[in-house]
């Protein structure tokens, strides 16, 4: 494991092992280890008009960088690999991306899409700017869900939409083999 060291602002890494890389190679070296964080897994879509169908959405895990979620510490950008077990075996969840992070902030975790979770949404005829979406969940557990709408958008009946980090955001459970419907109009 690298250990951390300050310079003034800057961040470095020492890795407590004898090290060479030749000119124009890369080294892989385990930054840190984090056994234990807290995470909440989500799906999220991010749309405006305009009819499509069959979209896959995006898989995300949310945590905090603070102690209590077992994190705590500064996280310096790099690619991150995921894993979980299954069967008492170690297996790779997913591949993703983190930008620097530090104590206190939200993380958000990529992960790639999301299989057995489509969208598909389609102007309602003879309304004007005005669309239906529909979260299809093929799985058998629920999944949780947030679409991102501009900041004009407004729903037509049932669910809410609160402002959150610029967009409009439809935070719903889609059900076990189930559907979650929403109307809106921007």
């Amino acid at each position: 494991m690298a250990q951390e060291e300050r310079l003034g602002e800057v961040r470095l890494y020492r890795i407590p092992i004898e090290v060479t890389v030749a000119s124009r190679s890369q080294k892989q070296v385990a930054l840190l280890e984090q056994p234990s964080v807290k995470v909440e897994r989500v799906l999220r879509l991010r749309t405006g008009g305009g009819d499509f169908s069959g979209l896959q959405l995006e898989r995300l895990l949310i945590t905090r960088n603070r102690t209590a979620e077992g994190l705590g510490l500064p996280l310096p950008a790099g690619k991150l690999a995921l894993f979980g077990r299954k069967d008492g075996r170690r297996i790779l969840i997913g591949e993703g991306s983190l930008d620097d992070h530090t104590l206190g902030e939200k993380v958000e975790i990529r992960t790639g899409s999301a299989p057995g979770v489509l969208a598909r949404q389609s102007a309602v005829p003879n309304r004007q700017n005005e669309y239906q979406l529909t979260l299809s969940n093929d799985l058998p557990e629920p999944q949780t869900v947030e679409v991102e709408l501009p900041l004009e958008a407004r729903t037509v009946k049932g669910a809410k939409l609160v402002k959150r980090d610029g967009w409009m955001l439809w935070r719903v459970t889609v059900p076990a083999n189930g559907e979650a419907e929403l109307t809106y109009r921007y």
